[in-house]
């Protein structure tokens, strides 16, 4: 496949697909533009930094939800019987009674979690099945980064 003689000429390019714009009608145009400008600082100001970081990083949940919702995680080793694995987002709290940071607490040894956002810091350990439950003095701490 070749390409035309002419293909890649310049002045094949027709002149009245991009008018130029002279300098009166770019002069009219830029107090609109500093109105939206100052319009959109004086936004992100009122709503707080976050509503401002979400509005200009959008494009990290675009389609996060159906394709990256859940992390299958092997944790290697087999829960003791009548025991598991406790899963957290922090490395604290740990126990039947502190569900604040809780993620689950599985009986196999393989299991899927919820992915919160594009980096993602599981904390995991095993504990036996006395009453209250015993837990392993070590955590191990998983870190997902999956570009989205």
């Amino acid at each position: 496949m070749s390409l035309p003689e002419d293909a890649l000429n310049p002045g094949r390019l027709n002149s009245t697909l991009l008018p130029a714009v002279d300098a009166s009608v770019a002069l009219q145009r830029l107090p609109v533009y500093l109105a939206c400008t100052v319009l959109t600082l004086l936004t992100n100001f009122l709503l707080g930094k976050d509503i401002a970081w979400d509005a200009v990083n959008y494009h990290l949940y675009a389609g996060f939800s159906a394709v990256n919702a859940t992390v299958s995680v092997d944790a290697g080793v087999a829960p003791a019987s009548g025991g598991g694995i406790e899963v957290r987002l922090h490395d604290y709290g740990w126990g039947v009674a502190n569900d604040r940071n809780l993620l689950g607490r599985f009986s196999t040894q393989t299991f899927s979690l919820a992915r919160l956002a594009r980096t993602q810091t599981y904390f995991m350990r095993l504990y036996d099945n006395s009453s209250p439950p015993r837990y392993s003095r070590y955590a191990a701490a998983l870190h997902v980064d999956y570009p989205l």
